[in-house]
């Protein structure tokens, strides 16, 4: 439906990128992005093709300049991510139906691995202390057996306390999406827990080695990606046997600059380049999949975190004071407006379109940041505060963002705050909410995942 100039000179573009056929015809490489550019075009809901692509950029055609022009970076982008030159295998990519593993799958199969400053950590030389991460562990080791790999979760709470953060990857791990946002997250979390004073015991000021190993980007981001591509080679050399065709991975990273324990059994305190004090630790696991028509469930209950300035590990510990048994708890402030969920951010949608989300008082996460773009870029109108009660029973949707929901859709709301929520005010009455369809929340979705395709940094060499 483009004229054949434009492919063929869009596909010679891309063919460098190709690399799994280093013998690609110019013809070939001319009907993969054919077949992809479709692909891409049909995901956004167009029905029928012009023949003359300027068609599709007139008055009344059916995509503008910018969705057309992001059609075709979205192309170049996911081809030279996934090495790929085969349609069919950007189809099952994009597809909520890929093959991956449930949360139960990876929960049962404990493919884990972790670094220490890029040397990995070997499960079995952990130190029984580590055991009280969970009950299970503990028995084991109280029967004389080597505690089994730990999730993220359970290894955090064993570590020292410091900033962290979680990334997934994109096109079969072989990038990160938002990859400098986490970059710079590290960053600015380790400066702003340091200038409030968490710091070793009897130490008012870290080494100036110590403090650049942690706050300056230049290092964070060498180090970041260091560790990330030690700990994902690694994991393919454990487990390439046992992961899916279409598999991403889950990366935890930490970052320290405390003492560590030493029941642990870890006992390098240096990083690569022998920084003495300065530590990151990295965790990746396999992304798990979510469940095809899940009722997603919130609750609205649990009080905003003390300081949402930085991305501190300490708050891995906290948030299992509110976390109940449903998706997620969405966090109220002190008016009993909703803040954000103990891992997402949260959205309301109006009746009229408009989005509402905290801006204040909450951790911007890199999925936030995403929709807050393609929101701006698509004209949705935007309204950054602290959703209501009141705003709830006119809304049309909700939805939540994280690394590994990306978008998710909610279709039930309950309104559980109490008084120790609000710092004893008046809270709002219980009530349920239920959104069972919304098409603003169905299309910031499909946006945010073209979004994912064109922010990512590639981690192979």
């Amino acid at each position: 439906f483009f004229s054949r100039t434009l492919m063929a000179e869009l596909a010679e573009t891309l063919r460098p990128s190709m690399r799994l056929i280093p013998s690609l015809s110019s013809n070939t490489a001319l009907q993969v992005t054919s077949a992809l550019v479709s692909l891409l075009l049909l995901l956004q809901g167009v029905s029928s093709f012009p023949t003359d692509p300027r068609d599709l950029t007139r008055s009344g055609g059916q995509l503008g300049t910018t969705r057309t022009t992001r059609a075709l970076r979205t192309s170049t982008h996911l081809l030279s991510a996934t090495e790929s030159a085969a349609a069919s295998e950007a189809t099952t990519m994009m597809s909520n139906n890929a093959r991956r593993m449930t949360s139960e799958a990876v929960r049962k199969t404990k493919m884990y691995v972790a670094s220490k400053n890029e040397r990995i950590i070997d499960w079995s030389n952990l130190l029984p202390s580590s055991c009280l991460a969970d009950a299970d562990a503990a028995k084991r080791c109280d029967d004389g057996i080597h505690p089994s790999p730990l999730d993220a979760t359970a290894l955090l709470k064993l570590l020292p306390r410091g900033a962290y953060t979680t990334c997934r990857t994109i096109g079969r791990g072989t990038s990160v999406y938002q990859f400098e946002y986490h970059v710079k997250r590290l960053a600015s979390s380790s400066t702003y827990m340091i200038q409030e004073g968490v710091l070793p015991e009897g130490i008012s000021k870290l080494d100036e080695d110590v403090l650049a190993a942690v706050t300056d980007v230049d290092k964070v981001r060498a180090q970041t990606l260091s560790c990330i591509k030690k700990c994902v080679a690694e994991f393919r050399n454990q487990y390439s046997d046992r992961m899916f065709p279409c598999d991403e991975f889950r990366i935890t990273l930490l970052q320290t600059w405390l003492p560590h324990d030493k029941d642990l059994g870890l006992e390098d305190n240096t990083n690569g380049s022998g920084t003495s004090g300065a530590t990151m630790y990295c965790h990746v696991g396999i992304l798990p999949k979510r469940r095809e028509g899940e009722h997603i469930k919130v609750e609205v209950h649990g009080h905003g975190r003390n300081n949402a300035a930085a991305k501190d590990s300490q708050w891995i510990n906290d948030r299992y004071k509110v976390e109940k048994g449903c998706e997620e708890c969405i966090l109220v402030n002190d008016d009993g407006e909703m803040l954000e969920g103990t891992q997402t951010n949260f959205f309301l949608v109006t009746k009229d379109g408009r989005v509402l989300t905290a801006n204040e008082g909450i951790l911007k996460g890199s999925v936030r940041d995403s929709v807050l773009r393609v929101c701006a870029e698509n004209g949705i109108s935007l309204d950054l505060r602290p959703p209501t009660v009141d705003d709830l029973v006119h809304a049309s949707g909700a939805f939540i963002s994280s690394t590994s929901r990306l978008v998710m859709p909610i279709h039930e709301v309950v309104v559980n705050v109490s008084k120790e929520d609000v710092s004893g005010g008046n809270p709002p009455k219980p009530a349920t909410y239920h959104f069972p369809n919304c098409e603003v929340t169905k299309g910031i979705q499909d946006m945010v995942m073209e979004d994912v395709l064109t922010h990512c940094a590639s981690i192979v060499d």
